[in-house]
């Protein structure tokens, strides 16, 4: 199973980057396991690093996570870890979860799981 964290945001958002924690359940109801995401947003020169023709852009990256090992309820966590607590243009943060990666999303699999 893979969970894909997006993020959509507007040229308000006044940082380069944003990390996020992530937690699943890994085993069994009490094992969970935390990831830490980083997402670059900007580049060194400040321009967006998704380009697109809408005010909003978008970034996200791939997360394998192991098969559930019991049926019943799941828990999935996210949470940014920035040093404040509200983060200005940040239009919404949303969760993709699918059976395989989707296409063209390979090389954001291999980045999460630091190949």
């Amino acid at each position: 199973m893979y969970i894909t964290p997006e993020i959509r945001f507007t040229s308000e958002y006044p940082y380069q980057n944003i990390s996020l924690a992530v937690a699943h359940i890994v085993e069994d109801s009490i094992v969970l396991r935390t990831d830490t995401l980083h997402y670059e947003l900007r580049n060194n020169l400040g321009q967006h690093t998704d380009y697109n023709w809408s005010s909003l852009f978008s970034a996200s990256q791939t997360l394998p996570v192991l098969r559930p090992q019991y049926f019943g309820p799941q828990l999935l966590k996210l949470w940014h870890i920035m040093e404040t607590d509200s983060l200005r243009g940040i239009s919404d943060i949303g969760i993709k979860v699918a059976r395989q990666p989707a296409k063209g999303d390979e090389s954001d699999q291999r980045q999460s799981e630091g190949k």
